[in-house]
């Protein structure tokens, strides 16, 4: 990974980016310490976990049996409809 200091990214960007499209990564500095990454975009794919929990709702929700509530029911419990 180069590294280049703030000044010469902020003259030279349209050059780093068609570089970072060719794969090359950069660290851009500031007084000598390293404040970000310039690197080339990568789609993200969806999380593993994500995907299972939203499975996992959708078999709740498949399995549940709530029902419709009567009105005389909530009256019964004291509730107000």
């Amino acid at each position: 990974m180069t590294t280049i200091g703030t000044y010469d990214a902020k003259t030279k960007l349209p050059d780093l980016l068609h570089r970072v499209e060719g794969g090359e990564s950069f660290t851009i500095t500031r007084n000598g310490k390293p404040v970000a990454k310039l690197v080339p975009f990568e789609e993200p794919s969806p999380s593993k976990a994500v995907t299972d929990i939203v499975r996992a709702f959708r078999d709740i929700r498949k399995r549940a049996k709530l029902g419709k509530p009567s009105i005389q029911g909530l009256i019964n419990q004291g509730r107000r409809f």
